[in-house]
């Protein structure tokens, strides 16, 4: 059988687990990534919500490799091929304080030893990395799909979306005349 056909039924494979278990098993289990998928499905839903371009607490970008290997306040956040000195994965491992995921649930072991592997592999990203739905940010389906920003109903609480009220003028004292 040629690689071609091997490709093909691999990708069959993986699309049918994906059917079965989800996104995050097939990246898990899907051989030849080294965690790189896998860990982009952890980093999304877990991480970037708070490390990301536009919103990067203690300085951590982790939208992007480049972003990602400037570090932060801490300085490097990793160190390409060794998870067991990467500031990330002792803070996802909670090794190190602060424990990360912050206000979140502690990530499972297999979790952890996916971040670790995808750090020993080198950090690969094959695309940039998003906040996902339900990740502890008020984004919606729609802001995922295209980048636009949605107002919930945690924003309509502000000032400027509430409705107007007609209100009477003060009264006036003596006309201009």
């Amino acid at each position: 059988m040629s690689s071609w056909n091997l490709r093909i039924i691999g990708l069959a494979i993986g699309c049918g687990l994906g059917l079965i278990t989800g996104p995050a098993a097939v990246a898990a289990e899907t051989p030849g990534d080294p965690g790189g998928a896998a860990a982009a499905v952890i980093l999304e839903r877990s991480c970037v919500n708070c490390h990301r371009s536009d919103r990067h607490k203690g300085g951590l970008d982790l939208s992007s490799r480049e972003a990602l290997l400037r570090g932060g306040d801490s300085g490097a956040a990793v160190v390409p091929g060794q998870a067991a000195a990467s500031v990330l994965y002792r803070r996802v491992a909670h090794l190190e304080d602060p424990a990360m995921p912050q206000k979140a649930a502690r990530l499972s072991d297999q979790e952890i030893a996916t971040v670790a592997g995808w750090i020993t592999s080198g950090v690969p990203y094959a695309r940039e990395l998003r906040a996902q739905p339900g990740s502890g940010d008020a984004l919606s389906a729609r802001e995922a799909a295209n980048g636009e920003r949605v107002v919930v109903v945690e924003d309509r609480a502000h000032w400027a979306f509430r409705p107007l009220l007609r209100s009477a003028p003060p009264p006036v004292a003596a006309a201009a005349g």
